[in-house]
């Protein structure tokens, strides 16, 4: 009786520790971490190890050393030299922050990795980073293009902390106009990883994570987590920060300065190369920006109506100026 037991449960026991090991497996995700580098030497080794340090994934990375001048490239060789989790390449000629993201966006094979992130070199990565924002994009699917970023703790040199980036109380994801969307804490999958291949290089003229983040949004789906994963790290180098005076002085300088890289340009490439792709909420809103500063009644709607606003006064007033003047 004992032994006939034996035979009947054996099987059903394998199955069970088959089933478990097969899901298990299943859940460590591969993720590529595409890291942009220049004159990165005081903060980098931080940076990597921290990446590399990331929990329940597998993690590579790849760099792209957009000419630095300091000891960058010289730390990457000889630290990781060994590691074949991190490999690194060195830019021709200077691309500028955006050009280097999106370009090594443009090297990753199609479904080599399960879900590709991109990194600063000078901020520092809770574990549970990749494996947060992952889970939130299994949960999407691997289907529908899906963009994942999250809230950040903002700290100084010493990662101190300063502040949480973003106000629960004033986020509006849905809102095409605003972006809660940080580079740095970027993750997507291999159907975004498609879409974004298709824009054009020669039209890369403004923030990487802008772009992405509106492709994602009229085409697929954009996840927020208001809870942050990094150390958003402050200092006197950082190309792109949060000081609200370095903020407005740049934003006045803008203004005054004849460009073509206007916002608008942006909404008129997405129409250009996503326009049959595009979810048909998001129409109006794109053709609006597309096109205020050459129709009336474009500039009318996007000027005169509160559809389409930023969510603070502040951030409304100047949005209000510059479609104005035709300047956003």
């Amino acid at each position: 009786m004992t032994s006939e037991k034996k035979i009947t449960f054996l099987p059903v026991l394998r199955k069970v520790v088959l089933k478990v090991a097969m899901e298990k497996t299943k859940e460590i995700s591969n993720c590529l971490v595409l890291l942009a580098t220049y004159n990165g030497e005081k903060y980098i080794e931080e940076q990597i190890d921290s990446i590399l340090a990331q929990k329940d994934v597998h993690i590579s990375i790849l760099i792209a050393d957009d000419c630095s001048m300091d000891r960058t490239v010289e730390i990457i060789k000889d630290r990781y030299a060994n590691d074949k989790r991190v490999s690194y390449y060195i830019n021709e000629k200077n691309l500028g922050y955006s050009k280097n993201f999106m370009r090594l966006i443009d090297r990753v094979p199609l479904y080599k990795y399960d879900y590709i992130c991109l990194s600063d070199q000078d901020d520092v990565w809770e574990a549970d980073k990749v494996i947060s924002g992952s889970r939130k994009l299994e949960e999407n699917g691997d289907k529908l293009p899906a963009l994942y970023s999250s809230n950040l703790m903002v700290v100084d040199e010493k990662l101190e902390i300063i502040k949480t980036m973003y106000n629960r109380d004033k986020i509006d994801p849905d809102n095409p106009l605003e972006s809660y969307c940080t580079g740095c804490t970027v993750i997507f999958n291999n159907s975004l990883l498609a879409l974004i291949k298709e824009y054009p290089m020669e039209k890369v003229d403004l923030p990487h994570d802008y772009i992405i983040k509106n492709i994602a949004q009229f085409c697929g789906r954009y996840i927020f987590d208001e809870t942050s994963h990094i150390k958003y790290r402050q200092h006197s180098s950082n190309q792109i920060g949060v000081n609200d005076t370095h903020k407005f002085h740049r934003r006045v300088k803008k203004f005054f300065q004849p460009s073509y890289h206007n916002y608008s340009n942006l909404y008129k490439n997405i129409r250009d190369t996503y326009g049959l792709t595009m979810h048909e909420r998001y129409n109006d809103i794109c053709y609006a920006m597309a096109n205020y500063r050459s129709e009336l009644r474009s500039y009318c709607k996007l000027l005169f109506t509160n559809k389409y606003r930023k969510h603070t006064f502040s951030d409304n007033f100047a949005f209000k100026i510059a479609i104005l003047f035709k300047k956003y």
